[in-house]
């Protein structure tokens, strides 16, 4: 039960960042990034600091939102093998 609860929060995270990444990088759209920023904010802060510290550091695009993806799809295949 606890499991399938967590699932479903890691599948929110996960479109909510897709929505995020479509949004801001696509189509510009300020107020939807903004208030995605904000939602997302205590989940990228920490992968943004840790792509500035990275040898693939590009300030003209912030990959936080793709590694953040990449980091949520993985705990979701995780957590899968356990339902």
């Amino acid at each position: 039960m606890i499991i399938k609860v967590i699932y479903t929060f890691i599948m929110f995270f996960e479109i909510m960042t897709i929505i995020y990444i479509v949004g801001h990088w696509l189509f510009r759209i300020k107020l939807v990034s903004k208030y995605f920023r904000e939602f997302l904010a205590p989940l990228l802060e920490p992968l943004e600091k840790l792509s500035k510290k990275s040898i693939m550091y590009m300030p003209i695009i912030d990959l936080s939102p793709i590694l953040l993806l990449i980091v949520l799809i993985y705990i979701e295949q995780i957590i899968y093998k356990f339902l």
